[in-house]
């Protein structure tokens, strides 16, 4: 069926159920008769016959010989709503190419020549009371030109109708939909609509398992003409939207109830982040001039080394685990504190040279980030880091714990103040 969406969407002599077929063949009858040659006519008939139910006649064949077969596969074909979408729009067509045969017929009687003239005339006719009143008849296919730019998600929506569910369709590649006419693509999506509101688990896997499209893969658009869709739509983003807020509740929870770090000496500042990470690192790259590219410096393979913290000039990496939540506390100091590794699982301090004043640790996909920890500008540092793993094993919800604590020094030596502890 899509292959032969595709054919009468692009044949104009296809389109409208095939009445310009009819009419030229019609004509060519005429001007064959005119011109003495009436085979000419016959063979034109008969060569738009075939073309036409080449294009039209395999749908009504197929469900004839289907309900033959097994009056079980009404149901296969869609039911009631299947067969409308699919078998009746082909039936006139259908129907116009065998009475073209028919006409066409060499008759030996003289009185047979008068049914043939008949069923000429009748033909175009018979097509006609078949053809649809409305503007989107068989064979239109709206194009993306015609619908404009999309909308803007606010507009989006407030579109509503038949013309809004064409136009989003027509703005994607989804197949078979991008290349079906306007007539059955709007019956296909009521069908869909339907199937939405019944809960119809067998028939959407009959659909998924015929075309590869299910009810979801085109709920943007069907949204526009199934208000039940839109607004099972708005419940479940109300319901993401409010599952977002109990989680980001739950996260602030869980660190607020983690120990907080109590300074030995008075530090500059303190900051307090809840962060995730895609891959498990925690990263600043300042990217001045005549700065390595941070793929080729092979910083995450010396941070191997210690396991939890490497750097470079301009360059600084932190690595923990992506798959549970960081609660991380930085402190800033103007001198060296004490060093502290009780409570703690792995403690290593390195050095860090900053060429243009901006320490920002924070996932590099994006996300939160701790504020820029470089607080006398351009200069050298050392930063200590200081890691609390989750209880692995356990069920429950367990953030791990970060603290990095920077101050100003001009050692580049890293030191490891406790190895990591397995717990």
């Amino acid at each position: 069926m899509p292959s032969l969406w595709e054919v009468t969407a692009w044949v104009p002599m296809l389109w409208y159920t095939g009445l310009p077929v009819v009419v030229l063949s019609f004509v060519a009858s005429l001007a064959a008769g005119w011109c003495e040659r009436p085979r000419w006519g016959r063979v034109t008939g008969r060569v738009m016959a075939m073309l036409l139910l080449a294009a039209y006649g395999i749908a009504p064949a197929a469900f004839a010989v289907d309900m033959l077969i097994d009056r079980g596969c009404f149901r296969t074909w869609g039911g009631r709503e299947g067969v409308e979408i699919f078998v009746l729009p082909n039936v006139a067509p259908t129907l116009a190419a065998l009475c073209l045969l028919l006409a066409v017929r060499r008759w030996r009687e003289r009185r047979g020549r008068l049914v043939r003239r008949t069923a000429v005339v009748l033909a175009p006719a018979f097509l006609l009371l078949f053809l649809p009143a409305a503007d989107l008849s068989p064979g239109r296919l709206t194009s993306a030109a015609e619908c404009g730019p999309a909308p803007s998600s606010a507009g989006r929506a407030r579109e509503t109708g038949d013309r809004a569910f064409l136009c989003a369709v027509r703005r994607t590649t989804q197949k078979p939909f991008s290349r079906m006419p306007d007539r059955e693509l709007l019956a296909y999506g009521h069908h869909l609509c339907g199937v939405h509101i019944r809960a119809d688990e067998a028939e959407i896997a009959r659909l998924w398992e015929r075309s590869g499209v299910t009810v979801h893969a085109v709920a943007g658009a069907l949204m526009t003409i199934c208000p039940s869709l839109a607004a099972t739509g708005r419940t479940q983003e109300e319901a993401r939207k409010l599952g977002a807020v109990v989680w980001e509740a739950k996260e602030r929870r869980m660190c607020a109830e983690a120990p907080r770090h109590r300074p030995l000496v008075p530090p500059v500042k303190v900051s307090r982040k809840r962060l995730w990470t895609d891959y498990g690192v925690l990263e600043s790259y300042e990217g001045t001039e005549g700065a390595e590219d941070p793929f080729e410096d092979d910083l995450l393979d010396i941070t191997q080394e210690n396991g939890l913290v490497a750097t470079l000039p301009g360059h600084a990496m932190v690595r923990v685990h992506s798959d549970y939540l960081t609660c991380a506390t930085a402190e800033t100091y103007r001198r060296r504190p004490p060093v502290e590794t009780m409570g703690w699982d792995h403690v290593v301090e390195v050095g860090y040279h900053s060429p243009g004043g901006e320490l920002v640790l924070g996932d590099p996909m994006g996300g939160s980030r701790l504020p820029n920890l470089a607080f006398l500008g351009k200069g050298d540092y050392r930063i200590r880091v200081h890691y609390h793993a989750p209880h692995w094993e356990d069920d429950t919800d367990d953030p791990q714990q970060l603290l990095i604590m920077v101050f100003p020094g001009r050692d580049s030596r890293t030191v490891v103040h406790r190895e990591r502890v397995k717990r």
